[in-house]
């Protein structure tokens, strides 16, 4: 939680007579959006959350916006940048209004160690959108392996990974489904992508207030296990609500709180990964990619090749990785943006799966034409 020294006081003015007129309001221009502040993205930049570590004194949270600035996460401060948020967000007390700030939320890196660091992204560190697609992948392929014929699987993965860091600008996400048989790579599959997907959090049992709280707060890609999600039948489920609708920008979970039972909204968009052995039903396929994985031969070449997924070991090419996806986001966003915003319709498929598909498509052709500069 950030708090001002002298924070605002919230007062409300009421007329005289109780009544008022069209000139007593402020009217803006725009619809005035509810951001978040895990990721996010106004007309003028884009954001993300970290905790600077200042001397003597605790974490400051921050924004670090696409304009290489950082905005102390406090109600003045959001405020004079356009930055509003749910009104849970803000907690009223006897010195003025605080932000209540996430509290699991800190993968960028703000130690000077890691290479593309918060404070190199500042002081003007950029990247190539192609050549971090190439990185990603090659790094996958060292951990995760398909058939030679099903190898573009990989690419799909790393411009997936790029995808959740911009996943807000779009009007709908992707979900991921995995199948295969067992001991055919699932698992490795989500645990690579927990290392390297914004936010991500990897889970085999879910619950309904556990998933929706944190999509609202941290905004992260969710990784689910051999949790079987199609045998949770029934729409009052509140697993199957979020996955029903958790596809939309627009998607929520509303559920009834306090003594008074009032009903409060959370959202349940995010990118999610399923992985299950059994299957999965039309409901949750109609909403998903589908990549089905295959057991290596015991005896292969390509499994003397693979390596084991040791953090200790990888760990800083991960991190560097991780924190190249975080200043994707901030410097290349607008032109994710304007990809989508210009995508022609895509003919010979349904109106949904042009949804899901559209954002991913958009990341990807900016990656292409950073290919195309290179010749």
């Amino acid at each position: 939680m950030s708090e001002n020294e002298n924070p605002p006081k919230l007062t409300l003015v009421r007329p005289p007579n109780g009544k008022s007129s069209v000139s007593d309001y402020a009217w803006p221009e725009k619809r005035i959006e509810e951001h978040s502040l895990a990721q996010g993205f106004t007309d003028e930049f884009g954001f993300y959350f970290v905790r600077l570590p200042r001397k003597d004194a605790m974490p400051q949270s921050s924004l670090i916006t696409s304009k290489k600035e950082i905005i102390s996460v406090q109600y003045d401060a959001l405020k004079a940048n356009g930055i509003r948020l749910k009104s849970r967000y803000y907690l009223s007390t006897d010195k003025g209004v605080v932000v209540k700030a996430p509290l699991d939320l800190h993968n960028w890196s703000t130690d000077t160690e890691a290479r593309f660091n918060v404070k190199e992204y500042l002081q003007g560190a950029t990247i190539n959108p192609y050549h971090l697609h190439k990185e990603l992948a090659t790094l996958m392929r060292r951990f995760i392996w398909f058939y030679k014929d099903y190898s573009y699987c990989i690419d799909f993965l790393a411009a997936f990974v790029m995808y959740t860091y911009v996943y807000l600008l779009f009007d709908a996400c992707v979900y991921i489904v995995l199948g295969g048989t067992k001991r055919s790579g699932k698992t490795r599959i989500l645990e690579v992508l927990s290392e390297l997907a914004f936010n991500a959090k990897m889970s085999g049992s879910l619950t309904g207030p556990v998933v929706y709280r944190m999509i609202e707060e941290l905004r992260c890609v969710l990784l689910s296990d051999e949790s079987d999600i199609s045998a949770r039948k029934g729409s009052e489920d509140p697993i199957r609500a979020v996955i029903k609708d958790g596809y939309k920008r627009r998607g929520c979970a509303i559920r009834c709180e306090g003594e008074d039972l009032t009903p409060v909204s959370y959202s349940a968009y995010a990118p999610k990964v399923f992985a299950n052995v059994k299957g999965f039903d039309d409901e949750i396929i109609d909403r998903s990619i589908e990549i089905t994985t295959e057991r290596m031969p015991d005896i292969s070449p390509e499994r003397m090749k693979m390596d084991r997924l040791l953090m200790r070991k990888y760990g800083k090419e991960f991190q560097a990785l991780r924190n190249q996806c975080y200043i994707f986001g901030l410097d290349y966003h607008k032109e994710v943006l304007n990809e989508y915003l210009n995508m022609e319709p895509i003919d010979d498929i349904t109106d949904r799966e042009e949804e899901i598909w559209s954002g991913l498509l958009a990341v990807c052709k900016v990656i292409d034409n950073y290919r195309m500069k290179e010749g």
